[in-house]
């Protein structure tokens, strides 16, 4: 049972933790859970110019690939 099972609510004003429960590492641990993790997660947001400077990089790929292709036509269509 996470705390996210039992407790609910924005307005929560008091609860009672038993002796037993350790609230530091209970703490912790549901940090960890609602935490996403990775480097995925943790990445910024692009400017403007990294977004146009990803474009033209993700666009050169497709050029050259569909030069490439093309290339690969007129060597096939060529030959006897």
């Amino acid at each position: 049972m996470t705390m996210t099972d039992w407790l609910q609510g924005k307005n929560i004003r008091y609860v009672q933790i038993p002796d037993e429960v350790n609230i530091i590492k209970t703490i912790e641990q549901q940090v960890k859970v609602l935490t996403p993790a990775g480097p995925a997660a943790r990445k910024r947001k692009l400017t403007a110019e990294e977004k146009k400077r990803n474009i033209k990089q993700e666009n050169k790929k497709k050029l050259d690939s569909a030069v490439e292709a093309m290339k690969a036509q007129l060597e096939a269509s060529s030959k006897p």
